[in-house]
């Protein structure tokens, strides 16, 4: 695990819809985004990661955490400014590079 923490700001002309994700290696947390609490998912909770840059269940650009061991995932349409798909990319493989196995759930 990674002990350098990932921080994504994404503003947003509406800001409300703003948000920042954040990464430590084993828990992506997400503020804002119209949420008035934080959601955390601990790495072991994500089966994978998509960021979608044309649109997808929500016919929008989002970002999606598929879930698993009990938990349901996070889906989040977002509107990002074209700087900031860099660093969300980033922030996405890095997510991903530390999904385990599906094997090591039985551990």
């Amino acid at each position: 695990m990674s002990s350098e923490t990932i921080e994504v700001v994404l503003q947003h002309e509406h800001p409300p819809s703003a948000g920042m994700l954040t990464f430590d290696g084993a828990v992506v947390e997400i503020f804002g985004f119209g949420l008035d609490r934080s959601v955390r998912l601990h790495i072991r909770q994500i089966a994978g990661v998509e960021l979608n840059e044309e649109g997808g269940v929500f016919a929008a650009p989002c970002l999606r955490f598929e879930g698993r061991l009990g938990s349901e995932g996070w889906t989040q349409v977002i509107d990002p400014a074209e700087a900031d798909w860099a660093p969300l990319e980033r922030f996405a493989a890095a997510v991903e590079a530390a999904v385990p196995g599906a094997a090591e759930d039985d551990v």
